[in-house]
């Protein structure tokens, strides 16, 4: 390819999905050599692929948008402070640290990689995923009841751990010291690199096939028709302000409930998200960093843009982000962030669907489920650690003439519902129910998805954390469409007794107790008087309103 020819529509077009191509086998060749089961069955992982500038060019699509917005900050940190140009083949950074800027919560561990063609450096692989334990005061890394990021787990400052694909083996043992399951952090590891490696050589036969310059010039113009694309999409959106605010339920120390605000301001084709009416830093640790809050704010915006945009730097960068230092979505080091990414991050979604609901009320469902809904489950044996990680969908949000979708991962998370059998298998557990949740389901003319019901019968001890939200307040409906039913979580004693969980909280369950949770439904969008009769008595047969 030349440097002209990179600008013809026809071949910017095979140049797109060839590089989006990459991304996506990187993120399969994670899932298919991982170690973990959040990571084989649930991917929770996500891939990129970056200029040597730090300007991310593609991403995987079946991945994790809270790893993908915040893989950018990453990459541009690591800039800063390596020489890309003396790394060799072979060789990555490790980072999770999330100050000063980073991956959402300590057990996002990236992992970043130079490609070469010869010995020109000529981008850079990224891969994020989280890890089952990095350490700290829970089994999973994710605990309630902390106050500092040094109760969470180890920090792992952005260094050279692989040089010629091999794990440093001093830098090694000081991690595996801290972990409670070390076999399967270096498992997923190793499965990060192999995914960079498989990227940096597809990316060096692109430039073999195009030349260097001409592999430069395609990128140059990928960016540029996304940044097109996106600020066509913004000038689409009427100029204005547009508010909304909500609030998340207690930081796992206090029930006090914190309110998260946004105005956005559109003049043409420029948007300005606003956050600074959020309320103070959380004692709790759902404080959210900088990198995860434009994570949220891209997804936001890239839904809005459609399919057809390229999910790079060309169309994010053009996005005004303003946040207040000192608020709960700009803590200073070292407030506590870890569950950030489950609870916080999707009520960021839901007051930027919110606010731009009063713009665009055609493009806009209702809100979805609200959280995670993150369940740690760890085993202490006298030969290993088990630890569990799960998250669970619930009710997606109706959409203008359509029904919401019943138990999905919406937003930020998109990862997978782990098989039962995969469960049992690993863990000493029995799922005695998975079901939709009857009556969670906002009504509207277009209703709300249901939420998920999962018993876990435990049969040996645990220690059990729980990451939660919406136990209080429903997901809310849109245009006269109803709210979704709350979450529901709760542990049954062996003896049959109900004893309710909190949203947020680790806690010690014994062998022969059950933890039942029940996600919230999804809100509903429009008047329910006006559903088609034959929806609404399915939906009464089923239970589902």
């Amino acid at each position: 390819m030349t440097t002209t020819a990179a600008t013809g529509a026809i071949e910017l077009t095979v140049f797109r999905y060839a590089i989006e191509t990459i991304a996506e086998e990187m993120h399969t060749t994670v899932v298919r050599t991982a170690r973990s089961t959040n990571i084989k069955d649930r991917q929770d992982t996500s891939s990129a692929i970056y200029d040597t500038g730090g300007r991310v060019i593609a991403q995987s699509e079946v991945a994790t948008p809270v790893h993908l917005g915040t893989t950018h900050a990453v990459v541009r940190r690591l800039l800063e402070e390596f020489d890309f140009t003396e790394l060799r083949p072979g060789d990555a950074i490790v980072t999770n640290t999330p100050y000063p800027t980073g991956p959402g919560h300590l057990n996002d561990i990236a992992v970043i990689s130079p490609v070469f063609a010869g010995d020109r450096l000529v981008a850079i692989v990224a891969n994020q995923a989280h890890h089952v334990d990095v350490g700290g005061y829970a089994p999973g890394s994710m605990p309630f009841g902390v106050w500092e990021i040094y109760q969470e787990g180890l920090q792992i400052p952005p260094v050279v751990a692989f040089r010629d694909y091999r794990l440093d083996p001093v830098l090694w043992r000081l991690i595996a010291q801290n972990i409670r399951d070390p076999d399967e952090v270096r498992g997923d590891l190793e499965a990060q690199l192999a995914a960079n490696a498989v990227g940096a050589e597809r990316i060096a036969q692109l430039a073999a096939r195009y030349g260097v310059e001409g592999l430069e010039a395609a990128c140059a113009a990928l960016l540029e028709y996304a940044s097109q694309m996106m600020r066509a999409a913004i000038a689409s959106i009427p100029d204005g302000s547009y508010s909304f605010s909500d609030v998340l339920e207690g930081d796992g120390i206090s029930r006090r409930r914190y309110r998260l605000a946004v105005t956005v301001t559109v003049d043409g084709d420029s948007i300005r998200f606003d956050f600074s009416d959020t309320d103070a830093t959380a004692r709790g640790p759902i404080n959210c960093g900088r990198a995860s809050v434009g994570a949220c704010v891209y997804f936001v915006m890239k839904a809005l843009a459609g399919q057809d945009t390229p999910a790079n730097a060309g169309a994010f960068d053009q996005l005004e982000i303003v946040l207040k230092p000192g608020t709960l979505l700009s803590p200073e080091y070292p407030a506590a962030v870890c569950n950030a990414n489950i609870v916080t991050t999707q009520r960021i979604v839901d007051i930027l669907t919110g606010a731009l609901a009063q713009a665009v009320p055609d493009l806009i469902g209702a809100a979805s489920s609200g959280s995670m809904h993150l369940l740690n489950i760890g085993v202490k044996r006298p030969d290993r650690y088990l630890t569990l990680v799960e998250t669970f969908g619930g009710g997606q949000g109706a959409l203008p003439g359509q029904d919401g979708m019943d138990a999905i991962h919406s937003h930020m998370s998109n990862t997978r519902n782990t098989p039962a059998e995969i469960l049992e298998l690993a863990y000493p557990i029995t799922i005695e129910e998975y079901a939709l949740v009857e009556g969670s389901a906002g009504a509207g003319r277009w209703r709300g998805g249901s939420g998920i019901r999962r018993r876990y019968l435990l049969h040996e001890p645990a220690t059990v954390t729980l990451s939660s939200d919406r136990s209080e307040h429903s997901p809310w409906g849109l245009a006269g469409g109803g709210p979704g039913r709350t979450a529901d979580n709760y542990r049954l004693r062996a003896d049959g007794k109900r004893v309710p969980l909190p949203s947020k909280v680790s806690c010690q369950i014994a062998a022969g107790e059950r933890v039942v949770i029940e996600t919230p439904g999804g809100g509903g969008y429009g008047d329910p008087a006006l559903r088609d009769p034959q929806l609404a008595e399915r939906d009464r047969r089923d239970g589902v309103v």
